[in-house]
């Protein structure tokens, strides 16, 4: 792994929901950066889903995503995620409003998951076919959206080979697909599912310095990838193997503040 000093390009910042029927947009700052890749969860309410925005992708409530449920983009449940700021991010109130905001429920208790991309997506060419990317190569993370032809190789904008990419078709329902260097090729774990790691010959059948390639993909169909690698004292993307008793070090190389 690349000996990088990575500073302000990750931030946990949690928040209450202040969502009542009025018609003011609510800036939820305190990230330290301008964050691409925002995940939002209610820590109150049972049944509210995971919501997962990007920059690449946009602002609004007609892209969010949920990393629990296998739906394409867009919830109407959600008060929209309308803009990425320069210290975090702004929510509108929903119309018609209603009780049950997904990311600012009034009285409810919020987490937000920040990450730094790149800032605003460039046409990469790498691969056989152009995707667009936000890359922050220091930090060892991109998000790549890209339409499928059917089989094809991705420029991912990285330095370095993915350990870990987690794909999502967005205009149709479709699983998170998540490939790990330590499952390998051609299998894939689920984000919206407690399946065991799924093998499947077209995915992922090769991952590389500068691209991933994928006859997976459903021709004409839209995606996202967050493509993570491991940085030296940032980002650790590994296994370890249960022991089922307490004090099961499992070594990083630094104390972590978020744990997928």
């Amino acid at each position: 792994c690349p000996a990088v000093a990575v500073t302000n390009a990750f931030n946990t910042v949690l928040y209450t929901g202040n969502d009542t029927n009025t018609s003011y947009t609510r800036n939820v700052t305190g990230v330290g950066f301008k964050p691409d890749f925002i995940w939002i969860k209610s820590r109150d309410t049972s049944g509210f889903e995971h919501a997962l925005f990007d920059s690449v992708r946009g602002a609004g409530a007609s892209k969010i995503l949920s990393s629990d449920t296998t739906g394409a983009e867009g919830w109407t449940s959600a008060g929209p995620m309308s803009a990425f700021i320069t210290d975090g991010f702004s929510i509108q109130p929903r119309s018609p409003w209603n009780s049950n905001n997904l990311i600012n429920k009034n009285g409810d208790d919020f987490v937000s998951w920040n990450w730094k991309a790149g800032g605003t997506a460039v046409s990469n060419t790498d691969g056989t076919i152009t995707s667009q990317v936000s890359a922050n190569v220091d930090a060892g993370f991109s998000i790549v959206k890209y339409t499928a032809t059917g089989s094809e190789s991705i420029g991912h904008g990285l330095s370095q080979q993915p350990e870990m990419i987690i794909q999502k078709r967005t205009d149709v329902t479709s699983e998170w697909a998540t490939y790990t260097a330590t499952t390998g090729l051609q299998k894939y774990l689920q984000l919206q599912s407690s399946a065991v790691v799924t093998n499947d010959a077209n995915f992922m059948t090769a991952v590389g310095a500068s691209t991933f390639t994928s006859q997976w993909s459903s021709n004409s169909h839209d995606y996202i990838n967050y493509c993570f690698h491991s940085v030296s004292g940032y980002s650790k993307v590994g296994s370890y193997n249960g022991t089922g008793t307490s004090g099961n070090f499992v070594y990083t190389g630094f104390q972590p503040r978020f744990v997928l």
